[in-house]
């Protein structure tokens, strides 16, 4: 396992991905969210043909 800091403009929503925050305004929220609380937690991604993850 790598351990690597991605952009976040290079995470892309996988289209089988259950939950239903899809906007950029609710996830937008979500990240202020845990700004605020200083809460961190990695995530875990699977890097794309194309480069995005």
């Amino acid at each position: 396992m790598e351990i690597e800091y991605i952009p976040i403009n290079q995470l892309k929503i996988a289209d089988y991905n259950p939950r239903e925050a899809r906007s950029p305004e609710i996830i937008q929220g979500i990240i202020e969210t845990y700004r605020s609380r200083n809460i961190v937690k990695p995530l875990l991604v699977r890097k794309k043909r194309d480069g995005e993850y």
